[in-house]
């Protein structure tokens, strides 16, 4: 994959798939990091959220492959977890806790999946959040502590 600001750029004719973003001159001139290098920058960050959806990285909107490492993610986390699952936040966050900060293996295990089966469950479906869910039973598990 080749990136490129200019019709006549080498880069273009030696890439695999070229892309070519042309963005004209610059308002300075020689000072790629405006327009040429901000396309780029955007191409790239378009490119890298198709791969995230394709790798099943993505869940309705919502990038649910990470680990919690810090206070944002871990309140992140927990709001994306008590949507997915239809939960409270307490709950949301009794998951998170079983499931060590992974989101996906959360969701489910706050959806009453035991965490070895929605280990595997994620894992039958090559960590797709999305392929997981769908493969669940109709109703929902008994949630622990549930009358």
């Amino acid at each position: 994959i080749g990136i490129a600001n200019n019709a006549g750029a080498p880069l273009l004719a030696a890439s695999e798939y070229p892309i070519l973003v042309q963005t004209g001159e610059e308002v300075i001139g020689g000072s790629t990091r405006m327009k040429a290098g901000t396309a780029q920058k955007i191409v790239l960050n378009l490119f890298s959220t198709a791969v995230m959806v394709r790798l099943g990285r993505v869940y309705k909107g919502m990038m649910v492959d990470f680990r919690v490492t810090n206070a944002k993610l871990r309140r992140r986390s927990e709001a994306m977890v008590a949507r997915i699952a239809g939960c409270d936040p307490a709950r949301a966050r009794q998951a998170l806790v079983e499931a060590e900060g992974e989101v996906k293996l959360a969701a489910l295990v706050a959806l009453g999946v035991r965490r070895d089966e929605a280990k595997a469950q994620l894992r039958r479906h090559g960590g797709n959040l999305r392929l997981a869910l769908r493969d669940l039973p109709k109703e929902k598990p008994h949630s622990p502590g549930a009358a």
